[in-house]
């Protein structure tokens, strides 16, 4: 069996959660095809077989500008752009659907694939916290020339076979999906974890404090103070900031392992890093951005989760902040359940269902050893 996987071209957290997908479907002996233009890294931890990367792009997101603020001349400018390729796209994904022999499409959530599954006759599958239908709708909520191409996004949701709605998200934030299933956090997971301590030569009990804003830039924080606050050791992607205990980390680094030796992470709301840190149960203190409408979702879902603490802007003084770190990082979360596996089912399920409809679904249970082999 075949299915492909579409990431949305936005920041990283619709890749990282197809990555939990595709490892889940993978066990099921599946070939998956992630379609993306999403940096390969996100995909680092997927087995070396079972799975192919192809790069496309089927949609734009939000374009940012400093501080990760939403420019919304140049995001217009962008899905204009991407609708005048429309017919191009759709074609491509059309012949890449027939020729690669698709059984099943899951979108995360680019709209123009669902246009390309029509005309290929394969069945798609939406997920996600949010659509940009209500994206974009906020966004746009004063330009009238954007509503002709928002009802298209709309519409093309709409027609997709089945929906699912992670936690995080609500149904408010998904209204082009037709009855969303929800489900717990999807997250990427691993059994094991690099020791990445060694690597950057951190002693065993010195507390970590992890600075990460995801694949959408950075927010102005004051950096310099906050690791003078901090009694330990600060990782983050940003260079030239000096600071005798400041580690500037790659981009590309295994953020699952980051987030695992991590006794307190600072970052911005996003579906993935909300997931990935809840899931190892860890303590949060983020930022939020300014007019991105998932923000206000994402930030109803995780109020209660314990370890998390929204901030609109650091202290001025270090002793403010060290006394703000230290608050938030003696809490202790529970980790929060992932869905990623029981997903996978209820996808076979879905496929089942809307392809083979008439059939009756046959279990053979062997229970003539010591174990039961279904």
């Amino acid at each position: 069996m075949n299915i492909a996987l579409y990431a949305s071209n936005h920041g990283y957290g619709h890749a990282s959660r197809v990555a939990a997908i595709a490892a889940s479907l993978i066990e099921y002996g599946i070939h998956v095809y992630i379609c993306t233009n999403r940096p390969r890294f996100l995909f680092q931890d997927l087995p070396d077989e079972g799975w192919s990367y192809r790069e496309t792009s089927l949609d734009v997101g939000v374009v940012h500008k400093e501080n990760l603020v939403s420019d919304i001349p140049a995001t217009k400018t962008a899905i204009l752009d991407l609708f005048s390729k429309r017919e191009e796209l759709v074609g491509n994904e059309i012949l890449f659907l027939r020729e690669h022999k698709i059984d099943l499409v899951i979108a995360d959530i680019p709209y123009l694939v669902v246009e390309a599954c029509l005309y290929a006759e394969v069945p798609v599958i939406g997920v996600s916290n949010f659509d940009w239908y209500y994206i974009y709708k906020e966004l746009f909520k004063d330009d009238e020339d954007m509503v002709p191409l928002l009802n298209t996004i709309w519409a093309l949701y709409r027609r997709m076979n089945a929906t699912y709605l992670p936690m995080l998200g609500n149904v408010s934030s998904v209204p082009g999906f037709r009855d969303p299933v929800p489900i717990q956090l999807l997250a990427r997971t691993k059994d094991d974890y690099p020791d990445l301590r060694s690597k950057y030569e951190i002693p065993e009990n010195t507390k970590i404090l992890l600075i990460m804003f995801g694949g959408e830039g950075k927010i102005s924080i004051p950096l310099e103070k906050i690791c003078k606050a901090w009694e330990g050791m600060v990782l983050c992607p940003f260079k030239g900031q000096p600071a005798s205990n400041l580690i500037a980390v790659n981009p590309d680094e295994d953020f699952l392992a980051l987030v695992k030796m991590a006794d307190l992470v600072i970052c911005k709301p996003g579906y993935s890093t909300f997931a990935e840190i809840m899931s190892q149960g860890k303590a949060m203190l983020y930022i939020p951005r300014q007019n991105y409408p998932e923000e206000t979702v994402l930030i109803d879902g995780a109020k209660n989760y314990s370890g998390a603490k929204l901030i609109q802007r650091f202290p001025a003084e270090v002793g403010e902040i060290r006394a703000l770190l230290d608050t938030v990082g003696k809490t202790q979360p529970h980790p929060v359940e992932t869905s990623n596996t029981s997903f996978s089912g209820m996808i076979m399920n879905d496929y089942l269902r809307v392809c083979h409809p008439g059939d009756k679904i046959l279990s053979v249970f062997d229970l003539g050893s010591n174990n039961m082999n279904y």
